[in-house]
């Protein structure tokens, strides 16, 4: 394996963990919201027991669909090594689409030399490739999550 395909594996590996840490945070914090909710309605329920049943059947149910459309959601936003390879160059500001052609004509039946050339020049692109993850949409989960998870104790 080539050093820019090395490269583009993790920023690909980098991008969907963070979409699946996100997903998890969504849960942790929705799972104790409903659960808080739960209870301050059933504190507030004495001898209304038959609506208290519906209720919980409600946000059981309510509980399931919203899992199920976040996982959805989850793995409708992985990606994939081409979606890896753009986000590469576009942080590097590659207007020849360096990791994107390599990533590309790796599979190809082509000239060998003009196929030397490009892997050539993206191993050098990745030899000094920096991955950062995009940490900006797990940061705003985290408020939101620590008072959810404050209220309920």
């Amino acid at each position: 394996m080539r050093l820019f395909e090395r490269k583009i594996n993790f920023q690909q590996i980098m991008s969907n963990s963070l979409f699946i840490l996100k997903f998890l945070i969504l849960i942790l914090s929705l799972f104790f919201l409903f659960f808080n909710i739960f209870f301050i309605i059933f504190n507030f329920s004495e001898g209304h027991q038959n609506e208290l049943f519906y209720f919980a059947f409600c946000l059981k149910i309510a509980i399931i669909l919203i899992l199920f459309y976040l996982i959805f959601q989850t793995v409708k936003s992985l990606i994939n090594k081409f979606q890896a390879a753009k986000i590469l160059d576009e942080f590097n500001k590659d207007k020849t689409d360096t990791y994107q052609n390599a990533l590309e004509l790796l599979n190809e039946k082509f000239d060998p030399e003009i196929l030397k050339l490009i892997f050539k020049k993206a191993d050098k692109t990745a030899k000094t490739q920096i991955i950062k993850p995009d940490w900006d949409k797990i940061k705003s989960l985290i408020l939101p999550c620590h008072s959810v998870l404050i209220f309920s104790f």
